[in-house]
């Protein structure tokens, strides 16, 4: 069920990672504390290399949007993040 949306991508400040930027719902920010975890679900695959610069590819453009990107969040964790807070993409869903 879509909760929020990648709004954009850039690279870090330290040019190692790519980071994503998603917004997430009003009635559906609870639910991300700094216990969620992230990972991809659907064709969102980065790389950034000195001689090859930074090269984001997708399966297609509604994959990004609809359904890239999966969470979970432990249920004893009920703290809120605020806007900005980063969290690690991991490629498939982290042992719980």
């Amino acid at each position: 069920m879509p909760v929020g949306y990648v709004s954009g991508y850039a690279l870090s400040e330290d040019n190692q990672t790519v980071k994503l930027f998603v917004n997430i719902k009003e009635r559906y920010r609870s639910l991300v504390t700094k216990a969620s975890k992230f990972w991809n679900i659907g064709g969102i695959d980065a790389e950034f290399g000195i001689f090859k610069g930074l090269k984001v590819e997708t399966t297609n453009l509604e994959s990004l949007v609809q359904g890239g990107i999966a969470f979970s969040t432990p249920v004893n964790d009920l703290q809120p993040v605020r806007s900005g807070f980063q969290f690690e993409l991991y490629e498939q869903e982290p042992d719980k």
